[in-house]
């Protein structure tokens, strides 16, 4: 479909369906989940060959974790040097800060990582640097031009049955319908069973292992009804406090970028 169309996504050489070596190589430290050690060179001399001998008319490249080159301007004009022949596009998703801050507390609860309640994790723990788009942007605008930069809303990306995909093919101008929903991956935790992997994460820490109560949560939080999140965590006057505490990053998002949260 993709290739048919003038588009090619090549093979990563990494296990993962996604570029990440891409985005691992650049970084000053690896994650831990990577499978191995990338060397920078390899990698970009794999993706430049691929770029160059394409007979296709867009080449997508694809990680979640090129975000992580935000404080590396040095990694970041590395790839545009690699690409230097290409016109590069930027494709960012955003979604509301608290929403970010959820999904980043919800991650840290289900993988263990997190036993404190969502206000101390944001109080004890959290560099809100994470969540100022505008200087997370800031490199990438500066090293391939603003002009080369294209944001979109991932809550509205999620909304219809194609979900983010959908949006993603919208957005590189591929006429592609998603008629049928697609299985989501990556489940979160269901705020109200958040309390129990959390108890589940202190005994782990004694030495315990919980993986099977912990799938038997997941399936659980899968039937019970939605939930708004911050609702549920934060008083009204926490998240007005939370709230404002954005009010800037999203003034100068709209007047540096023309995007609105």
């Amino acid at each position: 479909m993709l290739n048919s169309a003038g588009f090619d996504y090549p093979v990563p050489l990494g296990p993962f369906p996604a570029h990440q070596e891409l985005a691992w190589c650049l970084m000053k430290d690896q994650p831990q989940w990577a499978d191995k050690v990338y060397d920078p060179k390899e990698v970009l001399t794999y993706y430049r060959k691929i770029a160059t001998e394409s007979t296709f008319d867009t080449l997508i490249l694809s990680s979640e974790d090129l975000c992580s080159l935000d404080t590396l301007a040095a990694s970041v004009e590395r790839l545009r040097e690699t690409f230097a022949d290409f016109e590069v596009t930027i494709l960012a998703y955003l979604r509301p800060q608290v929403e970010f801050l959820i999904s980043l507390y919800h991650h840290a609860v289900r993988h263990g990582e997190e036993v404190r309640s969502f206000l101390c994790f944001l109080d004890e723990s959290v560099n809100l640097r994470i969540v100022q788009y505008e200087r997370r942007l800031s490199v990438w605008s500066k090293v391939f031009g603003s002009e080369h930069l294209r944001l979109r809303h991932y809550r509205d990306a999620n909304l219809g049955s194609g979900g983010l995909l959908q949006d993603f093919f919208a957005a590189v101008g591929l006429e592609v319908t998603i008629k049928h929903p697609l299985p989501r991956v990556n489940v979160g935790v269901h705020p109200w069973l958040s309390k129990a992997y959390r108890q589940l994460n202190k005994l782990e820490v004694q030495g315990s292992n919980f993986a099977a109560e912990k799938t038997s949560l997941l399936k659980l939080g899968a039937k019970l009804p939605p939930v708004d999140s911050a609702s549920y965590y934060l008083n009204p006057n926490e998240l007005m406090i939370l709230g404002k505490t954005f009010e800037e990053t999203n003034r100068i998002l709209k007047n540096q970028f023309d995007f609105v949260l």
